[in-house]
């Protein structure tokens, strides 16, 4: 295995998010209020990159929790603890509220890929949209977690997706839930570990698909990523534990290089913990590679 290269300058507090362009660099937003673009050696520091300025394009109620952005149709969108849900249409400049949804409490996470849009709330509902027909949702769900939602990923297929919790438990569901799909969907223990002979469950911080294999790699709060692969139910492997939690995970656009935020996310209060880092691990064929079934 190759050794990780750590990213010089990081943020000087957590990472709560990540991603990756098409042509290589890094964006990574930080709670030191910071957006980071990381180009190779270089490090830029901005919001916009032609005009150096920050726009508003619009505002919640209550704290933002997620934003993501389509480039095949031009859109922002938001999720927030106000529970809304809104689509803001930034072509040409613009900043215009074109779609609004309410969910049923505070937006926990959410996912775009394409057109596909998945949202998770504090009252364990789950929610898919396609931004091609926002006005409602295509489908609303329970989660099948009991405890808090932490994060939850989209499908490269756009099948189905995989979200996770504070409880170390991932799951596996597919849109298409009647027949042999509704026999896919399944949920698995995961990031526990032993400490004198008590079992300890971590949350589950981060799920990153592979691109192009449909593999998926997890970070929890015990500072380990596995690689799973989800259609025959097996984890793949496990890279060396980091010195912390992981915060963010996200795959380039090859899926050649995973980057790692190992950033202290607050599971046990205020306590001195390792600095804020973020890694570059070239991604080996066998650690992404779907095992083959029996």
């Amino acid at each position: 295995m190759t050794a990780d290269v750590e990213i010089l300058a990081p943020p000087s507090d957590g990472v709560s998010s990540m991603r990756f362009s098409a042509h290589g660099s890094l964006l990574v937003a930080s709670w030191d209020a910071s957006l980071r673009v990381y180009d190779g050696a270089r490090l830029r520091s901005r919001v916009d990159l032609t005009t150096n300025q920050a726009a508003t394009v619009g505002r919640h109620d209550a704290a933002v929790r997620s934003v993501h952005y389509s480039k095949e149709y031009g859109l922002a969108v938001s999720g927030g603890w106000d529970g809304a849900v809104k689509v803001w249409d930034i072509r040409n400049g613009g900043n215009a509220k074109i779609y609004e949804a309410k969910v049923d409490g505070k937006v926990f996470a959410m996912d775009l890929r394409r057109h596909l849009l998945v949202v998770a709330s504090s009252t364990r509902q789950v929610g898919v949209y396609d931004l091609r027909n926002f006005s409602n949702p295509l489908e609303t769900r329970e989660s099948p977690l009991k405890y808090q939602t932490r994060c939850v990923s989209l499908l490269p297929s756009l099948d189905g997706f995989a979200m996770a919790s504070i409880e170390g438990r991932v799951a596996l569901e597919y849109f298409d839930d009647t027949g042999a799909e509704k026999k896919r969907s399944y949920a698995f223990k995961c990031h526990r570990g032993k400490v004198d002979d008590e079992v300890v469950i971590y949350p589950v911080n981060t799920i990153a698909f592979h691109p192009t294999l449909g593999t998926f790699a997890t970070g929890g709060c015990d500072g380990v990523v596995n690689f799973w692969d989800g259609d025959n139910k097996k984890r793949i492997t496990q890279l060396p534990k980091f010195p912390t939690s992981i915060s963010a995970l996200e795959f380039n656009h090859d899926g050649s290089v995973l980057a790692v935020a190992a950033s202290y996310t607050y599971e046990e209060g205020e306590k001195d913990h390792p600095n804020d880092a973020i890694f570059l691990h070239s991604v080996q064929p066998s650690e992404v590679q779907p095992k083959r079934k029996a």
